[in-house]
């Protein structure tokens, strides 16, 4: 209980930080490219507390390991000197055991007639097969450096066959470098492939970043160190770069991806013996327009327009583009688009805040934007049919 208290205390002081870091940033309008990514990476929701559980589950057994190897100086797996009550009470207060467990169906409102948003109970054989806020299957094994959770490159004295891995940015550098009159438009497709790839990918994956940037066990801000410490895990700038500058110190700030809930070491706890980390998928698994309408049952409703009836989604009750609807605008009072001002140089340049939708990314994408026109015209036509047949 000692070390789980002291590993919640840990998170929670790293993911109030990084909020409040983040949050100062766009209030003094100093919002980095990468501050935004980051910020639209982040698990949002239920996302966040599926991935907080999973954090607060890692720090505590990474505590245990800690004491344990101190008292006994040898390898022992520090679930081993826990008893089947104590794992279990630690899954509980977690809050992991309720991201494992198998969900009750019985409870689920109009099952029989409609699929829930978080897919949960699509499936009553496997209630949570392709559900939001559980892990991807993979097609291949993943590779760690210890063979858990470490990813390959973590340690960077490590050898593979006998060899060092390369700089993943000298890869990048020598593999897919190329000039500018190398670049030329394609005589067959449009950008419209690319947007459409893009749509259809945020229908199925989401992997979140881990919302802290800085380091959980000896509290460095990722953004300025390039010691590799969870989450942190700074990608090394290789001599003579094109692009960026290099040195000892020169890094790009890169966050590992958060954890699930019963992988990694933590799949002690629930019976198993450590297996593979996996990571969270935040999107259901299913072409079900997610990016529309969510794929979290809070997030849903709020995306619903509830002054009438009619069921429609949301619209922008500010703007409208040629009369067609525009998505509604985010009711966050920090804005990070309010980038008008600093890209015009007009001070007194009108701030647009972000839109809102299924999807985090949605204001850098049009497509979103584009659906809605359709899915609001079909609703409408539906509505009207629906309401000829019965009163008609």
């Amino acid at each position: 209980m000692q070390c789980f208290e002291e590993a919640k205390r840990l998170v929670d002081d790293a993911y109030k930080f990084s909020r409040d870091e983040s949050l100062r940033r766009v209030r003094r309008e100093v919002v980095s490219p990468a501050d935004v990514l980051r910020l639209l990476k982040q698990p949002r929701g239920d996302s966040r507390s599926a991935v907080r559980s999973a954090d607060y589950m890692s720090q505590t057994l990474r505590l245990l390991q800690n004491r344990v190897h101190r008292v006994h100086k040898r390898s022992l797996n520090a679930t081993d000197l826990l008893s089947r009550e104590d794992l279990e009470v630690l899954s509980r207060i977690s809050g992991c055991s309720a991201r494992v467990r198998k969900p009750s169906c019985l409870s689920t409102p109009n099952l029989d007639k409609y699929r829930t948003a978080t897919s949960v109970c699509n499936n009553l054989m496997n209630p949570r097969l392709g559900a939001s806020n559980t892990p991807f299957t993979r097609w291949l094994p993943a590779r760690y450096d210890d063979g858990i959770g470490e990813p390959n490159g973590f340690d960077p004295q490590r050898r593979f066959n006998g060899f060092m891995l390369p700089l993943v940015r000298q890869v990048s550098n020598n593999i897919l470098a190329t000039t500018d009159a190398g670049v030329v438009s394609d005589q067959a497709f449009s950008h419209m492939v690319t947007l459409f790839g893009q749509w259809t990918d945020h229908d199925l994956t989401f992997t979140p970043f881990s919302p802290s940037i800085r380091s959980f066990s000896n509290g460095l801000n990722c953004d300025e160190s390039c010691e590799r410490s969870e989450p942190c895990f700074p990608i090394a700038i290789p001599p003579g770069d094109p692009r960026l500058p290099t040195g000892k110190d020169s890094c790009i700030p890169v966050f590992r991806s958060a954890p699930v809930c019963g992988t990694g070491t933590s799949a002690f706890n629930f019976g198993g013996v450590a297996n593979k980390r996996e990571q969270i998928n935040t999107l259901t698994a299913f072409l079900d327009m997610g990016q529309v309408y969510a794929s979290e049952d809070q997030m849903a409703l709020n995306l619903r327009d509830l002054s009438n009836n009619g069921g429609l989604l949301r619209v922008n009750d500010r703007f409208t583009d040629a009369g067609r609807p525009l998505l509604p605008f985010s009711t966050m009072t920090e804005n990070m688009c309010a980038t008008r001002k600093r890209i015009t140089n007009i001070t007194n340049a009108q701030e647009v805040p972000c839109f809102v939708a299924g999807w985090a990314h949605i204001s850098i994408s049009i497509s979103t934007s584009i659906s809605i026109y359709r899915y609001r015209g079909i609703a409408m036509f539906i509505y009207i049919c629906i309401y000829i047949y019965i009163y008609i």
